[in-house]
């Protein structure tokens, strides 16, 4: 084959790519609520391969592990329910362990009674690095920015909670958060924070992303990922830096003892950011919410649990037979959606 042949064919090749990277951008424009669904659907297989294939696999920090209310740990507890006194005595295992931030995937909306609800609202304040959910309506109503919650505790503890917009650039598509249902004042209060825990699956209810921000009442709330993140990383609200429709930069962002870094998480309009699975729910470490809340009954066992979870992220949640938070995600049909809370950590 002659150069010129050669320099024909392989101008032929470049148009024909050029032409079907064209064409595919104009199916995904004029057509989005049919490829966009396929497109998703092909970067879900990609996962799945990639997990599948050693060298491609993404590897696991072992900083995050979860703690799990299974049903191994109901069985062995012999409680389906769990008053707040079984949370309150892994509250304070966690703590003597030495775990650095226990987020516990859960919204205790209201009180129960006294006695347990003061167990756990004093081993949360003494444990200093426990973390509880909140929940917002997400709406792209402006309407919703002026509206505030009829509980005059709640919209206090959230105004002062809440972190400036000041390094926010055009926010307008920034989901808006009304109607809060947080944890119940005084526990939050005792808490190092709240996040919120929405999560919205895309249009064909598959799980791909996570909402990092809402805007709230004249300033933002973060998401209970963000949150635990930027408090592990030493990151301040002043320190955050946010584009929406390219970026959140966490200015200045290291771990404990380690040097500091810039670190550019990519976000959508909306200030979602597309989880990066890093394999099927077994891929994480594991613990059993009964072995955590049984281990203080020996010092040895408490000691060998320091050496295992000193300096972790411990994750807490329930995933026993009838827990309804499931859902399809890239890597797994059903999967605890708490783990989406642990891979955008990761």
């Amino acid at each position: 084959m002659t150069t010129s042949n050669k320099r024909q064919q392989a101008k032929i090749t470049i148009s024909l790519v050029v032409i079907a990277l064209v064409a595919a951008h104009l199916c995904l424009w004029l057509l989005p609520g049919v490829f966009t669904p396929w497109n998703s659907q092909m970067i879900d297989r990609l996962y799945r391969l990639r997990y599948a294939v050693d060298h491609l696999r993404p590897a696991y920090d072992q900083t995050i592990v979860h703690v799990d209310i299974n049903n191994s740990a109901i069985q062995k507890l012999n409680n389906y329910y769990l008053n707040r006194s079984y949370y309150a005595q892994v509250v304070r295992n966690l703590a003597a362990m030495g775990v650095a931030i226990q987020a516990y995937d859960f919204i205790f909306a209201s009180r129960v009674n006294a006695r347990d609800d003061q167990a756990l609202i004093d081993a949360t304040r003494e444990a200093g690095t426990v973390y509880f959910g909140l929940a917002f309506l997400l709406t792209h109503s402006t309407l919703a920015e002026k509206q505030s919650p009829e509980n005059v505790d709640v919209h206090r503890y959230l105004d002062r909670t809440k972190w400036p917009l000041d390094g926010i650039g055009d926010s307008s598509r920034l989901y808006f958060g009304k109607d809060p249902l947080p944890t119940f004042i005084p526990l939050a209060s005792a808490a190092k924070g709240l996040g919120f825990i929405n999560i919205k699956p895309d249009a064909d209810g598959v799980f791909r992303r996570i909402p990092l921000l809402v805007k709230y009442d004249g300033g933002c709330y973060p998401s209970f990922a963000l949150r635990v993140v930027c408090d592990y990383l030493g990151v301040s609200p002043e320190k955050i830096v946010v584009t929406p429709g390219k970026n959140i930069t966490l200015k200045d962002a290291g771990r404990p003892g380690g040097a500091s870094h810039d670190l550019v998480i990519p976000i959508d309009d909306h200030g979602n950011m597309l989880v990066n699975f890093i394999g099927p729910w077994e891929r994480m470490t594991h613990y059993n919410f009964a072995d955590i809340y049984d281990a203080s009954e020996t010092p040895d066992e408490m000691e060998t649990w320091t050496e295992e979870l000193k300096g972790k992220i411990a994750l807490i949640s329930d995933v026993s037979t009838g827990s309804s938070d499931l859902g399809p995600v890239p890597t797994d049909l059903s999967f605890p959606l708490s783990g989406l809370h642990a891979n955008a950590i990761h």
